[in-house]
């Protein structure tokens, strides 16, 4: 996560036993990229995304979390 000049840039990456339990970071950067108003991709393991809606940052790793709670 970094912001610069009111631009917000998030990285996830997840490791082989999260993919192997079907979590995947282009899938979760999907849910950053609504809250940041931004775009963003990439594969199960790395993905990236920026935006310009700083106040999105909270609330991403809120529904992240939520998420996460409802497949785990």
């Amino acid at each position: 996560l970094s912001t610069y000049n009111s631009k917000v840039t998030f990285v996830i990456m997840v490791g082989e036993e999260v993919i192997n339990r079907g979590i995947y970071a282009n899938e979760l950067i999907k849910i950053v990229t609504k809250e940041i108003k931004g775009g963003g991709g990439g594969d199960r393991k790395l993905a990236q995304a920026g935006g310009f809606r700083y106040e999105g940052i909270k609330t991403s790793v809120e529904k992240i979390k939520e998420y996460l709670e409802s497949i785990l």
